[in-house]
């Protein structure tokens, strides 16, 4: 029963984050992690109770990672995010739990891309890749990798991480899809930042898998925003701007990303505005 409840909060908390509300969601996961632990404690003698309830403590701690990755700005993140993934990893040691050390590397590598530290975040990156066993997590690593690649210049090795991300996406093993849409949209603006002008098919790509998601999903703005935010990345590192959908699309996704606290991807679409 308690962990059909954590099974279902965790749900709760995933969708609360995807249709938009990351604070909120980062909240809810604080609080459902206050009662696991809680649960934690009265179970300290019974193993069988305890892995399980530190499997769901440590995915609502991601959920956590991810809301304040979402949200937060470069200079606001490692204050928030280090102890989250400091706490990953303690609970991997005192469990025994290898996937947990996988999620700590990730989220390390996340924080250090975002701050800009690249070969710390690709050392924290691959260290997490072949420990991580979902294929959805799998591909987020792949694009975070890919995304570093490309803005280190080393295309090879970019090329190397979009083409594994791409076998993965053919094998068909994810279970959200939205996350494939994801991966393709880190692989074109990838591509934009090494001047390659595939970048416009691929993120027309991840353009469809938006559509086809957001109805089964509802809202998925932050997947909205993210297309917008590297589409018009890509007009501006190829010289190909179509005003159409600077008008239509870049207006709209500033005004979303401001309303619903995505600061750091409101600031990247005004910059773009501005030089396009």
């Amino acid at each position: 029963m308690l962990n059909q409840h954590g099974r279902l909060t965790l749900a709760m908390v995933h969708r609360t984050r995807l249709n938009g509300l990351a604070r909120q969601a980062g909240d809810d996961a604080a609080v459902a992690i206050a009662l696991l632990k809680a649960e934690i404690e009265q179970y300290h003698w019974d193993v069988k109770q305890l892995v399980p309830l530190a499997e769901q403590v440590a995915a609502l701690l991601r959920e956590q990672l991810e809301a304040h990755f979402e949200q937060l700005l470069p200079e606001e993140i490692e204050a928030k995010t280090s102890p989250l993934i400091q706490e990953l990893r303690t609970m991997a040691k005192a469990f025994d739990i290898p996937a947990l050390h996988a999620m700590a590397d990730y989220g390390l590598g996340r924080l250090y891309y975002l701050i800009n530290q690249r070969d710390k975040s690709i050392k924290a990156l691959e260290r997490a890749l072949p420990a991580t066993v979902n294929v959805d997590q799998q591909l987020i690593i792949l694009r975070l990798l890919a995304l570093n690649w490309a803005f280190l210049g080393e295309e090879k090795l970019f090329r190397q991480a979009m083409e594994q991300g791409h076998t993965f996406i053919a094998q068909g093993d994810f279970s959200e899809l939205h996350l494939v849409g994801l991966a393709l949209e880190g692989f074109g603006r990838g591509q934009s930042i090494l001047n390659d002008r595939a970048a416009f098919a691929t993120l027309a790509q991840a353009w469809r898998i938006y559509e086809q998601e957001k109805m089964a999903r509802q809202h998925l703005p932050l997947r909205f925003v993210q297309l917008v935010r590297s589409e018009l990345e890509a007009m501006a590192c190829l010289q190909e701007v179509d005003r159409q959908k600077l008008s239509t699309l870049g207006q709209r996704a500033y005004t979303m990303a401001q309303e619903l606290g995505y600061t750091r991807y409101a600031q990247q679409i005004q910059q773009h505005l501005r030089a396009l």
